[in-house]
């Protein structure tokens, strides 16, 4: 788990209130007066994904297709855990609701609170409990600011 993620799972207020600032920012970056609720929409839809159940997984709607899903089902020793983890994959830099690359604190910051949304959404709208897992990396040719899920029942 990310450090900022860490942080969120602490519990102090003041992590939280910082890393729901940031997302806040997200959706004030848009020119308000041209009543751009798409991207608030976005955002919204990026904290509290609606979820479908297939062959004993959950997945974001908005990722899933059957054919997706069972491709990874085919993999040899493919496990539900495995391909909810798959499929809900999220690279941050590219989904960044503004459309545009995110800065690292902004990336860092939408981590933490989906780190700390999705398990209390998906806990008391679907009843499942889920393992977080993001991923930072930096190095001289990639950068990555990824996030997944898999249910706890599946691992």
């Amino acid at each position: 788990m990310s450090e900022a993620a860490l942080l969120l799972a602490s519990g102090d207020p003041k992590v939280l209130q910082s890393a729901f600032s940031e997302i806040e920012g997200y959706l004030r970056a848009q020119d308000w007066k041209d009543h751009d609720v798409g991207s608030a929409l976005t955002a919204y839809r990026l904290l509290f994904p609606t979820l479908v159940n297939y062959r004993g997984g959950w997945f974001r709607a908005d990722r899933f297709s059957p054919h997706n899903a069972d491709e990874w089902f085919a993999q040899p020793e493919a496990t539900v855990a495995g391909v909810e983890f798959m499929v809900n994959h999220i690279d941050l830099l590219e989904d960044d609701p503004r459309g545009d690359d995110a800065p690292d604190e902004a990336a860092n910051a939408l981590a933490a609170a989906l780190a700390f949304a999705w398990p209390v959404w998906f806990k008391a709208f679907y009843g499942i409990d889920v393992e977080i897992r993001v991923h930072m990396h930096d190095d001289e040719s990639t950068c990555a600011r990824t996030i997944s899920f898999f249910t706890k029942a599946s691992a």
